[in-house]
């Protein structure tokens, strides 16, 4: 083992880590702490050495050198990074569909935390920054400082002990690197031993994806852009460039082609008779100057990062882009395994993905490094054909090259979409989780009857006696409001409230009958004493309680619009609401408070409908919106996941359930059931299943060989 490469023994550690979890499977789950104590341990000199080596190598230059290198180099840097940026914005174009919906989550209404971009990109106070991990502010603060370095004759008072903390903190960095092929086993079994077969079929997409943007750019974009403006043809460029690029795939380390690197590109100013007295001195600079800066390698890891919102079934929306597209370049100028998870907080996605990254770059890095040793090439030539005067625009070449170009990354891009949507089909199930949900327990005394017809109901009063003694409880129900009371697949009446019902006739020893009716029928039919209770997702509102009880509320919901996907940022914020074009609101129960906060927005109007489902299969065009509370909306955005819910207000939505005016007995026997309920944790528990979707499918332990296989474990 002594004798193998590190990169030998990493490969070696993922394929002992995906056989070890398949073997055992969620029995190696625990390994996953092991796997995140070496992740931890991997970033812990990152930011401090960002601040030495950067500072060392910008202060360690000439004032000319910096002059020539900023002018010529930083723009070269500009307009390569933005090739790369436009080839990584457009791989989500290749992603497949995917159908995506979700149960409502606590998540869903928690405000976001403010982020301060003023911390965030200046260094205002350097010490939060470095204590704070914005990497951003860090950067331009040891940017500052190494140009400062440039004009002090005295520098090396302070250069030379920073060389020494980098040296030391690089020593730090590859003690731990030297615990990769243990910690990537960690990883490698926590991750297959409890990553499902949909999960590994999504991965799929991030490998390709990012494999055909590193090899659309190495091989097509960047040598073509260079033959445009220098005399070096296309195929002189791959040709001379190959060795040292296969060397960097196989190693996964740009470090070790470096001189590689500066001999190749000398090479080629020699075979085109270019090399003038200090060609190769700049050279010699331009090389471990831009290894300095993020290149395109590096920012491939961006392309990560556009797949785990497609993973996560979320939308990176217009505002997101400038904290990605500038924070992702900064945040680069040091490791990954910092700005990843940087990135991954500030956009809102879940930490969890990050270990995802670091399993998938155990592959994609390979591809990572040949591009960013591609990057570097260019960059060398590049500057320096501009720094030695060689450099000229070949029009007709750069047109010639364009065209190719565009036509090869158009149809390398359509062709990648094509594959990825016949290959990867990832599964839409979450409608059967809703249409499958069952009351926990019908073991209650008594049967469930669900019946329509009023006419035969005894007037024997709705007091607790009266329902003891007659032994029925009745319920006047709609039986189309998801997820508080409706039909799942096998038939049967099912829901938040109807469990709630059931739960009290178990209590009270006696059967339930529920009673369908509409919505305008449950204010009489509970006034007449001909039903007990009204359930299904009653608002309380003023105008109610003028007509019938309430009970104290039972949930508080919160208010939001439904829209088609396409439609959501129409329905973002009140200012565009109320600047809307005129359109149709549905609106299938009472909602005062959100009416008041639209009510001057004349263009919109609000329709009476029987029940949320008809907004859903509406004929094309007939409503633009639906007015429901944000919990419910969740819910149907689940079986027609071609919506989804905008525009959530603080203002709440108390619902509860209707007795006669008057039946104060019920109406207080009611309450203080309720809040013996609720210290039981009762409604908490029912909430968490019947909105949330929590523990709707029996865990049953992850396929692996020891369990259904061997049959060692249970």
């Amino acid at each position: 083992m002594k004798k193998l490469s590190l990169s030998t023994k990493i490969i070696i550690g993922m394929i002992l880590g995906i056989a070890t979890g398949l073997f055992w499977g969620e029995k190696v789950g625990w390994l996953d702490i092991a796997g995140t104590a070496f992740i931890k341990l991997l970033q812990m000199a990152i930011v401090p050495y960002i601040v030495a080596s950067l500072t060392v190598g910008i202060g360690s230059l000439t004032f000319d050198q910096a002059k020539n290198v900023a002018a010529k180099v930083g723009i070269l840097l500009l307009i390569t990074w933005g090739l790369g940026l436009l080839v990584f914005l457009a791989i989500p174009l290749t992603f497949p569909s995917l159908t995506t919906a979700g149960f409502f989550s606590d998540v869903t209404i928690a405000t976001p935390p403010d982020v301060n971009y003023y911390d965030v990109y200046i260094p205002a106070n350097p010490f939060k920054s470095l204590s704070s991990n914005y990497i951003p502010a860090v950067v331009l603060f040891c940017l500052a400082v190494g140009v400062a370095l440039i004009s002090i004759k005295e520098k090396e008072t302070i250069l030379a002990p920073l060389r020494v903390i980098s040296s030391a903190l690089t020593k730090v960095t590859n003690g731990v690197v030297q615990l990769m092929p243990y910690g990537v086993f960690a990883i490698s079994a926590s991750t297959a031993g409890t990553m499902g077969g949909e999960e590994f079929e999504k991965l799929q997409v991030y490998f390709l994806t990012h494999t055909v943007a590193a090899l659309l750019l190495s091989f097509i974009l960047l040598p073509f852009f260079l033959s445009a403006f220098t005399p070096f043809r296309y195929k002189d460029v791959v040709n001379i460039s190959k060795d040292a690029l296969l060397t960097a795939f196989i190693t996964g380390n740009l470090f070790v082609v470096l001189p590689v690197l500066t001999e190749n590109a000398k090479k080629l100013f020699a075979k085109y008779e270019l090399k003038q007295d200090n060609t190769d001195n700049y050279v010699d600079v331009v090389i471990p100057v831009t290894f300095n800066f993020p290149n395109l390698g590096k920012l491939s890891c961006l392309i990560f990062i556009l797949f785990a919102v497609w993973f996560s079934g979320g939308k990176l929306n217009l505002a997101d882009y400038p904290f990605f597209i500038v924070g992702g370049v900064l945040s680069m100028f040091g490791s990954v395994n910092v700005a990843i998870p940087f990135l991954l907080d500030g956009l809102r996605i879940p930490q969890d993905l990050f270990q995802l990254f670091m399993v998938s770059s155990i592959v994609s890095s390979k591809f990572s490094t040949l591009l960013a040793g591609m990057h570097l090439l260019i960059l060398t030539m590049g500057a320096t054909s501009l720094l030695t005067g060689v450099a000229k625009i070949q029009w007709k070449r750069l047109c010639w090259a364009g065209g190719m170009v565009t036509l090869v990354v158009l149809l390398t891009l359509m062709g990648s979409r094509f594959f990825l949507q016949t290959v990867v089909k990832p599964s839409y199930a979450l409608d059967e989780v809703l249409l499958n949900m069952q009351v926990g327990d019908r073991q209650q005394a008594g049967e469930v009857k669900v019946d329509d017809d009023l006419a035969t109901v005894s007037l024997d009063g709705s007091s607790i006696d009266s329902i003891l003694t007659r032994g029925v409880l009745r319920v006047g129900v709609k039986s189309d409001e998801v997820p508080f009371s409706y039909y799942n697949s096998n038939g049967d009446l099912v829901g938040f409230d109807v469990e709630l019902m059931e739960r009290l006739a178990d209590q009270l020893d006696v059967k339930v009958v529920f009673f369908e009716l509409s919505h305008d029928e449950l204010g009489p039919a509970v006034n007449q004493g001909k039903v007990d209770i009204a359930i299904s997702s009653l608002n309380i509102t003023t105008k109610r309680l003028a007509k019938v009880a309430f009970t104290d509320p039972v949930l508080e919901l919160t208010n939001s619009f439904v829209v088609r996907d396409y439609r959501k940022e129409e329905f973002n914020s009140l200012e565009k609401l109320r600047q809307h074009a005129p359109f149709t609101v549905a609106v299938s129960d009472a909602h005062p408070e959100m009416k008041k906060i639209v009510a001057n927005s004349p263009h919109i109007t609000f329709v009476d409908i029987e029940s949320n489902r008809a907004f859903f299969e509406q004929k094309e065009g007939s409503y633009d919106g639906l007015l429901t509370s944000l919990e419910e909306g969740m819910a149907w955005s689940v079986l027609y996941p071609k919506y989804t819910t905008a525009l959530y207000t603080d203002k709440k939505i108390p619902v509860g359930y209707a007795v006669a005016p008057g039946n104060l007995e019920l109406q207080s026997f009611l309450n203080s059931w309720l809040a013996m309920e609720r210290s039981v944790k009762s409604i908490d528990r029912l909430f968490d299943y019947w909105f949330k979707a929590e523990d709707t499918v029996p865990k049953t332990p992850r396929w692996s060989i020891a369990r259904d296989v061997l049959h060692w474990v249970e």
